[in-house]
């Protein structure tokens, strides 16, 4: 996810307002989590000179701000690029859902930051690890298309067995009446009583022969291979899978 500070957290360390608690967790949570790979953080140059100078963050954190400060153009990008965002500020039991231009914003206070888990490693559930592969090329694919660059996909990606079975999914294509006309060898004879669930087939592992293409093609080639028809699906889905699973490469902080 991408982290945005606001300068209330800056304002909040200068001014001693909350010094020894939520801000100050807060704010080492964050650094700590981007130092680690997990998250994307960016704030105005000001902010970042404040916290990369604040005595109140341990050694480790003021450099993980500092690295930021430098690389603050790119990081630039990112916030206007990017149509999801944490913004995190120092008021107190803040938690709000605001719609900036196209972007949705989940703005937080640092207590909340401080007083849960919202800043540690992204765990993506899927049913096995063929879907797993499937969705990280279709995000990769939505990158491309948002020239958001190399941007990394936390690699933290499990296979759920508590996902729903496949007695959940025949409920739901019936709840979608996705089917049609009895097919057995001995059709019903009663239509409203029918429970054969019938579509066209599209091949046996069809998932498998779609991964297996995509696998062996770059990211841009997978990008153009979709279809004007398909395209805004995939970029749905992959919005929100880069939003929240995004990263970048672990930071060596001396």
């Amino acid at each position: 996810m991408l982290f945005v500070i606001d300068k209330s957290i800056a304002n909040a360390l200068e001014n001693g307002t909350k010094s020894n608690d939520d801000v100050v967790v807060a704010a080492e949570s964050i650094a700590l989590a981007h130092r680690r790979g997990y998250h994307l953080i960016f704030a105005e140059r000001k902010t970042l000179n404040t916290l990369k100078e604040c005595y109140l963050l341990s050694e480790v954190t003021r450099h993980v701000y500092a690295r930021a400060y430098q690389r603050f153009p790119q990081t630039g990008e990112y916030r206007k690029k990017f149509v999801r965002r944490v913004d995190v500020v120092a008021t107190e039991s803040t938690f709000e859902l605001n719609v900036e231009g196209k972007c949705k914003v989940i703005r937080l206070s640092a207590n909340y930051i401080s007083n849960s888990s919202i800043a540690d490693e992204t765990v993506f559930l899927s049913e096995n690890q063929r879907d797993i592969r499937f969705y990280k090329k279709l995000a990769q694919a939505y990158i491309f298309w948002s020239g958001l660059g190399k941007i990394k996909l936390w690699e933290i990606l499990h296979v759920s067995p508590d996902l729903p079975s496949s007695k959940y999914w025949l409920h739901v294509l019936k709840v979608m009446k996705i089917f049609g006309s009895c097919w057995s060898s001995h059709p019903c004879t009663d239509e409203k009583s029918c429970s054969c669930i019938v579509a066209h087939s599209l091949g046996d592992k069809i998932l498998d022969a779609v991964i297996k293409v995509i696998q062996e093609k770059s990211d841009d080639e997978v990008a153009r291979m979709v279809c004007e028809l398909l395209k805004p699906e995939w970029e749905n889905i992959g919005e929100i899978i880069t939003a929240w699973c995004c990263g970048s490469s672990r930071l060596s902080v001396i």
